[in-house]
């Protein structure tokens, strides 16, 4: 079936791996919703894309015409409480598919992640408002679940710092959590572009429910262990996830006079929690859907190789 997509916030970490996905995978038709003077630069030139710019993702005025027409909405807007009203423009402008900014932990899953103040103000309340619109038959959606970004998550030291990390975060320790010896799901970039290719296809199978979907699930010993096997040394810094957690709780209950820059660190903090602690939702073991979506596992080679553009 051939689809016109609507594309929120493909400017971001996730955006050029879904659209090279989309346009070498499908013949679908895309629209790249901008803010006008942000910069498109990382976006193609194809004859299957072109940019529509909107004042902000909830401005309901902008939206709606920019929408219309379109099939599906997929959404990677960072900010999730922007969500509702970019779904309310997209419903009224007749798209019945959403794909909401969903990609990482188990929020739709995992009642201790979903309960992360992080979350539950964001991620939470977007999937409250979708399950509400699917059962009045506005919309139907998929979420996405893809654990941590493997190859992104090297390149900015969330998963694992190595020597060909982004500058940012190379010169630091790497973070270990909880000892690092459990196994966690990832998935890369390319593979999540795979994933969005393969819901759109399935998608009267999936609708209104989760997928998750894995590259691989590896611990971060065993990366570290492949880095130093090609002859990187690399310093860590053991983090016990329990007190990271009570920190970050601290930082933000109060009377409201919080440091703003203390919130901020201790939202992601609350998701290295989720995606790291045991009992939290970054593990698929075999439930996951990979195979249906097209997203094959990684042979040990394929994840020594993906190790080894960082060492």
């Amino acid at each position: 079936m051939h689809e016109t997509i609507a594309i929120a916030g493909a400017t971001g970490n996730l955006g050029p791996a879904i659209i090279s996905a989309l346009l070498s995978q499908t013949t679908h038709t895309i629209t790249i919703l901008t803010r006008t003077g942000t910069l498109t630069a990382s976006i193609p030139s194809h004859p299957r894309l072109t940019i529509a710019h909107i004042t902000s993702y909830t401005e309901h005025a902008t939206l709606v015409p920019a929408l219309r027409g379109h099939t599906v909405l997929l959404s990677l807007l960072p900010d999730h409480g922007a969500q509702p009203a970019l779904f309310d423009a997209a419903m009224e402008a007749g798209v019945r598919r959403i794909v909401p900014s969903e990609f990482g932990v188990d929020v739709a899953g995992n009642i201790h992640v979903r309960a992360l103040p992080v979350f539950r103000a964001g991620k939470a309340v977007t999937q409250t408002y979708l399950k509400a619109k699917a059962a009045e038959d506005k919309l139907s959606y998929v979420l996405i679940c893809t654990g941590a970004f493997l190859d992104w998550g090297i390149e900015t030291g969330f998963v694992a710092t190595l020597p060909g990390s982004n500058e940012v975060v190379r010169e630091g320790k790497c973070k270990i959590y909880d000892g690092g010896e459990y196994e966690r799901s990832m998935t890369t970039l390319a593979d999540i572009g795979r994933a969005v290719v393969g819901v759109l296809e399935k998608w009267e199978e999936l609708r209104n429910g989760a997928v998750y979907v894995q590259s691989c699930a590896a611990s971060q010993m065993e990366l570290l262990r492949i880095a130093e096997a090609k002859g990187t040394r690399v310093e860590v810094e053991a983090v016990d996830l329990e007190s990271l957690e009570k920190k970050c709780y601290q930082a933000v209950e109060g009377d409201g006079s919080e440091d703003q820059a203390k919130v901020e660190e201790a939202m992601f903090g609350f998701v290295t929690v989720g995606c790291w602690k045991r009992g939290m939702g970054t593990f698929w073991g075999e439930r996951h859907d990979s195979e249906l979506l097209g997203v094959k596992q990684m042979t040990r080679k394929e994840l020594e190789e993906v190790v080894g553009r960082y060492v």
